[in-house]
């Protein structure tokens, strides 16, 4: 996927990928939630400094953690859906966002990272999402967004499962053999996500490749 994203000749601008963990009858205090984000980066072997700030909202609790190497950064958000009658008990769900500046192709190799440290914690149940970001200068023709997803399908050995090619944002859902994960969109497997997204105001086009779904704003 790397390769395939480096051959549409996008200036990269950012590679992330998303763990999203769900504790069961459990409730993480603060100081978990920070623990678990030094946990993360020590088990990552990442030897550097990092400074972390907390914003609370009504129902979430997002800690932010930017590193001194590599320009990246984790992101770890909260969201505990207490039980009604246990009032501390039910369910948290933890989203894990580590970003990794312009080094867009090695983003790949944190997934695989940060995946073998979610094994090794106590969730009952874990969904990994990876995303490529690069940018276009101005407002890409239909015809070269269709290359751009053409050469791509290609070279993942990939076929569209269905695609909107107009407008602002375009977007293609597929299917490729070369990527283990996948989601069933109406009862249709899908493990490669392809957008575009025209930004007016400094006249660029967007491109996102993600796998299996961008299930985030963009």
């Amino acid at each position: 996927m790397a390769e395939a994203f480096a051959r549409s000749d996008a200036q990269a601008v950012k590679g992330s990928v998303r763990l999203v963990g769900t504790y069961q009858d459990r409730f993480l205090t603060e100081q978990d939630r920070k623990d678990m984000i030094a946990y993360i980066i020590r088990e990552m072997g990442i030897n550097s400094d990092f400074s972390m700030t907390r914003k609370e909202g009504e129902k979430t609790v997002t800690y932010s953690t930017s590193l001194s190497n590599d320009q990246a950064s984790i992101d770890l958000e909260s969201i505990h859906l207490a039980d009604d009658q246990k009032k501390t008990a039910g369910k948290e769900y933890l989203y894990v966002d580590f970003s990794l500046d312009k080094k867009v192709g090695k983003i790949l190799n944190y997934k695989d990272q940060l995946e073998n440290v979610f094994d090794k914690m106590d969730f009952t149940s874990v969904q990994t999402s990876v995303k490529m970001e690069g940018a276009y200068e101005g407002n890409l023709s239909t015809a070269k967004k269709e290359k751009i997803v053409a050469d791509a399908l290609d070279y993942m050995q990939g076929e569209t499962v269905t695609k909107k090619m107009n407008g602002g944002i375009s977007t293609v859902y597929a299917y490729t053999p070369c990527i283990t994960d996948k989601v069933q969109v109406e009862q249709k497997d899908i493990n490669m996500n392809l957008i575009f997204n025209y930004n007016e105001e400094n006249d660029k086009t967007y491109f996102y490749m993600a796998s299996p779904i961008l299930n985030e704003d963009y």
